[in-house]
Parts: C-alpha cells; sequence; structure tokens
C-alpha cells in the first residue's frame, strides 16, 4: 500500500490507508489575454507564470476508539506547519512544496470504517531530493544544472565580513555590511541569519536581485571577504 509522508509524519503511523492512485501532476501556464483591436491575429496572450499544482488522497481508516479523538489527531496532522515537504512513495526521489490543505467531510461507510479526502495544493514545480544536498565551496567553481527542466532557487549561506559581491554567469548579488554569515533564500525571497536560534531579517543587506541557478552551466565566483559558502541548489523539474 501507498502512503504519503507530511509534517515529519507517515500516513501509516497514522492508521491511514489510501485507496487511489494519483499520476505524475503536470502544471498548466497562465496567460494574460490581451485583445488587439483591428488585428487578424486575434487577441495577444502574455505569459504570467505557471498554476499551482493539486493532489487529493482518499483515506480510509477504522475507528476503535473514540472518533472524535481519531478525527482530531488527523486533522491535528494535516494543519500543524512542521515542514511544508509532501512526499508521495509512489513518486521516488522528488518531493512537493504545500501551499494549502483542503480536508474534506469524514464519512462513515460500515460501523467503524471512515472515508474523507484531502487535497494538497502546491507549488507549479516538483523538487527533486538531490538538490537538497549542501554543496560548499570556497573558490570559484561551475555548477552544472543538468537534472532540472527550469531555472531553479537557490539558498545560499554565505559565510564572511564587509561588502560581498557574488556573480553567478550574468548575475550579481549584491551584499553590504555583512557580519560573520548571511543567507540568502531565493525561493522564499528573504535575507536572514539564525543567532541564538532566532531569525534575524537582513534583507537590507541585500542591494540586488536574488540569484537564479540556469538549466546548464552555472560559473559562479566572489569578491569581497568570504570564508566559505554553501548552497543548497533546489533542483526542481516543471
Amino acid at each position: 500500500m501507498s502512503e504519503i509522508y507530511f509534517n515529519n509524519k507517515s500516513s501509516k503511523e497514522c492508521k491511514l490507508l489510501i485507496e487511489n492512485v494519483i499520476d505524475l501532476p503536470t502544471s498548466s501556464t497562465k496567460y494574460n489575454t490581451v485583445d488587439i483591436p483591428g488585428s487578424n491575429n486575434g487577441s495577444l496572450n502574455i505569459y504570467n507564470g505557471l498554476e499551482d499544482i493539486q493532489l487529493s488522497f482518499d483515506f480510509v481508516f477504522k475507528s476503535r476508539e473514540n472518533f472524535i479523538i481519531s478525527k482530531s489527531r488527523i486533522v491535528s496532522w494535516l494543519k500543524s506547519k512542521i515542514s511544508k515537504e509532501l512526499r508521495y512513495s509512489l513518486h521516488k526521489g522528488i518531493y512537493y512544496i504545500v501551499k494549502k490543505v483542503d480536508i474534506g467531510e469524514f464519512k462513515t461507510t460500515f460501523k467503524i470504517v471512515r472515508r474523507f479526502t484531502v487535497k494538497f495544493t502546491c507549488c507549479p514545480i516538483v523538487f527533486l531530493d538531490e538538490g537538497k544536498d549542501v554543496i560548499t565551496f570556497n573558490k570559484s567553481i561551475t555548477l552544472y544544472n543538468g537534472r532540472s527542466t527550469c531555472n531553479t532557487e537557490p539558498q545560499l549561506n554565505i559565510f564572511g565580513s564587509g561588502d560581498i559581491t557574488i556573480k553567478i554567469n550574468n548575475q550579481q548579488l549584491i551584499l553590504k555590511d555583512i557580519e560573520n554569515n548571511i543567507i540568502v533564500d531565493s525561493f522564499s525571497k528573504d535575507c536572514y541569519k539564525i543567532a541564538d536560534n532566532k531569525i534575524i531579517h537582513l534583507n537590507n543587506k541585500m542591494y540586488s536581485d536574488f540569484p537564479i541557478l540556469e538549466v546548464g552551466e552555472n560559473n559562479i565566483s566572489y569578491s569581497g571577504n568570504v570564508r566559505k559558502i554553501e548552497l543548497i541548489p533546489r533542483w526542481c523539474c516543471i
């Protein structure tokens, strides 16, 4: 039987069985349509990103204890915010980033047998497990993005001080007045550091756009007082 892993817990740990099989979803393209009066070519479609993808799971379980308690445990697991990562056992080597969870009505189908459906709304892209590996370097390097089918939004943990410039192909990441380290997360669009288990936001230290890793070669170099860089590439596919 298949299972999902979400919020650091497996659906099997919650004694849930999945009744359906989920296909690998494909995101649809969004367009803004502009009518052009007098044009024989019809309207103009302007690319406007990708639609979110949805995964729906039909769960069944036996509630031998108080049903209210069983339901409460399941809802608490699905609604908690421990992690946004969703893994499905039949989709090996990938994971999804969840944006919203919709829990359907719990129905009694036979005495103690209960059924319900959960719909996960996820980011349009699918993330590869290997894209979570940390790449550490203290000199110029070339990273080859050959597994992704689209540009990726990496996380860089930069250890250094003062003014730092990092170049990735034709992009420049410009940082000012850094003290010890700074984390630049292109996916969450945030700059910060963690000190005494607290997040300190440092967006005022960045004077450029968030960098991406392009499909193919990415030549990375830097200037300034940099001890090392830890990069999580977040390889992904559409």
